[in-house]
This record gives C-alpha cells, structure tokens and sequence, in this order.
C-alpha cells in the first residue's frame, strides 16, 4: 500500500505495517485514517500518519471486500459482510470503538455509501438502489428502507460499482448497458466418417 501527495513532485511512500495480504483500501475517512480490506484477514482502520498501528475491527478468512465507507462525521461505518451466509449491510459506531454490529438490510444488500450523514444508500441484491435515513444523534435510529431505482450493475457484491455525491443526490454508476452478442454454437455429428474417405 503506497500513498503519494498529488500538489507536490515528492515520490510515493509505501505504507508499513498490517497483515501480509493483499489490501485493498475501502475509504479514507474523515478522521484521516483508511478503512481497508486485508483478504483472508479482516477490516481494518489504518492511520495515515506514520508511526500510529493498525487495528483490527472484524476479523475473517473471507477473500470478499468488505466494501466499506465511513460516514462524513465520522461516528459510523457502514460495511458489508457476509456472516449470515450472504452479503448484508452492517453499521458499527465509533463511540462504541466499532464494537458494535448492526443491521441495515434485512433481505440482502451490498456496497453501502454515505450521502450525507443521515443518509446511507445501498445496493439491494435484487438490483435495487437502496436508501435508509438515519435521525441525527448517538443511536442508531433508521427510518424504514426505500427503494429508489434499478441499478444495472454487473454484481452487486463484487467491486464498487457506484459512488454517490456528498449531497446525496447525483449517483455515478458502472452499469450494464447489454450483453455482447454470442455466435450460435455449431455441433458437427460423425465428423471422423469424411475423414476416412
């Protein structure tokens, strides 16, 4: 893991520290730390700042991303897992030292991403642009899901595949726009008898 300043010439600096894994940074948070993804390892909270460690805040031995985002005020993070056997959104809050776990989606969901700090959008499995609206203060008060619009997207627990703006409300999605068209498949039955003649 590298980070790079982009107003300067200075050259990237690799990141020390973590798990030896592969890693894959979900999002760098408001309080100036990365949550990231380690396959086969767990979610983790990283600090930009050289010289501060590393926490552990879900351990797994899953190679799925967590697809993870903090929100603007920092207090929650949502993220999904896959512990129920099938991908689901969780929230942990900050106040708690994300030892919290609870639930967002009740019939599936992927990729969560804030818009505002109230308002956390998600793809539901079924191909649905989800939102739930939290009231503001220091329990997990969500109002009842809403469902928005299909998303074409190529899987919804795969990558990241959608981003939303800081207002919530412009999206930005990688979606399907058709499926190539495949040839017909031709089966030649007893092609060994030309052969023989």
């Amino acid at each position: 893991m590298y980070t790079k300043a982009i107003d300067q010439v200075a050259p990237e600096r690799l990141r020390s520290g973590g798990p030896d894994a592969d890693k894959y940074v979900e999002h760098w948070t408001p309080n100036n730390e990365l949550v990231e993804t380690a396959t086969r390892n767990g979610l983790w909270l990283a600090p930009v700042a050289e010289g501060r460690p590393m926490r552990l805040l879900r351990p797994t031995t899953s190679i799925l991303r967590w697809l993870a985002e903090m929100s603007p005020d920092g207090k929650w993070l949502a993220y999904t897992t896959y512990e129920l056997g099938h991908p689901e959104v969780f929230v942990s809050s900050s106040a708690s030292d994300y030892t919290t776990h609870i639930p967002v989606s009740s019939d599936g969901g992927a990729e969560p991403h804030w818009g505002t700090s109230s308002e956390l959008f998600y793809l539901t499995l079924d191909g649905d642009m989800a939102l739930v609206e939290v009231e503001p203060g220091a329990e997990w008060r969500p109002r009842k899901e809403r469902r928005l619009f299909r998303a074409r997207v190529p899987e919804a627990d795969g990558t990241s595949d959608y981003h939303v703006t800081s207002d919530g409300r412009q999206f930005v999605i990688n979606t399907i726009l058709g499926y190539p068209q495949v040839p017909a498949i031709q089966v030649m039955v007893n092609w060994t008898g030309p052969m023989s003649r």
